[in-house]
């Protein structure tokens, strides 16, 4: 069956929609109750009222499972994504995304979902080394991505001594080509690498905001800089956890593993029962309390008051979270390098915080970044004792400023 026989069965229904991210969510009406007094409402949001987002509504209920955005299905000649089985994993948005994120192909005239989990060999391990790479200059700081992915490799190869036995993804946007991949695998030589395209619902802005790209671009950092905060937020997470993977480690291109780890992390992780590792602070300046105002909402709402949020804080409960008690900075994890069990951010919790913030929108409107996310995470969801601070191992994570890159714009060794 063609797209255009496809298309035939679906009406396509347009309703006027207002944007749904703060300050101005729409289930608040006007300003969310954590935004605070000074709720501006950004020149978008106003633009937003005579835009429209079109939902698809299927007539043929052998298709409806697989219809889940018109532009995707429209992009596409011969095949659809397919989702999940699973009834419960179809229910919400973002389960949705989950199985979105399997980028299984399947035949337009298949009436049911792929119930295969993993999409990739047994051979492969239960543990990931996760690395986002580009193959050329850095597209907001202008480095040479690929030489600095070079010497991340060589030092986690020659430091790390159980890399070979952890499946090394390095996640692009489909600027390898197989000459430059088999060149980084040294023609064979790192078995255990692979490149993974980052692609469709794995590297987009989400559905409530796609028709204010425009604007978006416009504000601050890239827009490909914000699908990478929300990448190491969350979609790392669902994707690997469709691969199959247990536990994931982060590095990017640019970090450093410069002594000696003997010992198997994964493994050390797992036998402590640890849920969550790092090896640095954060102390992440954050420009207006809407940030505290809105974890202290969620916290309240949901009634998640044992926990450690605002445990440097001078008065460290849920209540008193805010700018007056614990600064204008938040203190957390450096998450540049971290050790996570994926099934943690797989949980029905986490993925209703991490809906909360999508709905948001504050990835994109404010650039708030995966360091504050993680930090949040882990102390809303896990006890103190879960989590591990590295202090063996010696690791960097540096941004030199352009062009001369020899002054250092952020980072921490």
């Amino acid at each position: 069956m063609s797209v255009a026989g496809s298309v035939s069965m679906l009406l396509v229904h347009c309703r006027r929609r207002p944007l749904r991210t703060a300050p101005c969510i729409r289930s608040y009406g006007s300003c969310p109750p954590w935004h605070g007094r000074s709720c501006a409402v950004p020149a978008s949001a106003s633009r937003a009222r005579a835009g429209s987002l079109c939902t698809i509504r299927a007539l043929s209920a052998g298709l409806a499972p697989f219809l889940i955005l018109a532009p995707y299905l429209l992009s596409h000649t011969s095949h659809l994504p397919a989702l999940c089985s699973d009834t419960k994993l179809r229910s919400r948005p973002a389960r949705r995304r989950l199985c979105e994120a399997a980028q299984t192909q399947v035949p337009l005239h298949t009436s049911k979902c792929s119930t295969q989990r993993a999409i990739v060999p047994e051979s492969r391990s239960h543990a990931a080394i996760a690395i986002l790479v580009q193959n050329s200059a850095h597209s907001t700081y202008g480095r040479d991505s690929r030489s600095t992915l070079e010497r991340c490799l060589k030092k986690l190869y020659t430091n790390y001594v159980h890399a070979p036995a952890a499946d090394v993804l390095l996640f692009h946007n489909g600027d390898f080509e197989p000459s430059d991949q088999n060149a980084v695998r040294r023609s064979g030589q790192r078995p255990r690498l692979f490149f993974e395209l980052l692609a469709g619902a794995l590297w987009r802005t989400p559905t409530h905001l796609f028709e204010h790209e425009k604007e978006l671009r416009a504000a601050g950092f890239s827009l490909g800089y914000r699908h990478m905060i929300r990448w190491w937020a969350r979609i790392v997470f669902e994707r690997l956890h469709v691969l199959g993977y247990t536990w994931v480690m982060r590095l990017d291109d640019d970090s450093f593993i410069h002594s000696r780890i003997e010992y198997n992390i994964f493994d050390y992780m797992a036998n402590r029962g640890f849920q969550y590792g790092f090896r640095l602070m954060s102390c992440e300046p954050i420009k207006h309390g809407s940030y505290y105002r809105l974890l202290q909402h969620y916290a309240l709402a949901n009634n998640l008051t044992d926990n450690w949020l605002a445990s440097h804080c001078a008065q460290s409960t849920v209540a008193h979270f805010g700018a007056p008690s614990c600064g204008h900075a938040v203190r957390g994890v450096y998450n540049n390098f971290f050790v996570a069990n994926v099934s943690l951010w797989m949980t029905p919790k986490v993925q209703a915080f991490l809906d909360f913030v999508d709905d948001a929108g504050v990835i994109y409107l404010y650039n708030w970044n995966d360091i504050l996310w993680h930090t949040a995470i882990i102390k809303l969801f896990t006890p103190r004792i879960s989590v591990h601070h590295f202090r063996d191992f010696t690791y960097e994570h540096v941004t030199l400023k352009p062009p001369a890159f020899k002054r250092i714009v952020w980072g921490k060794v």
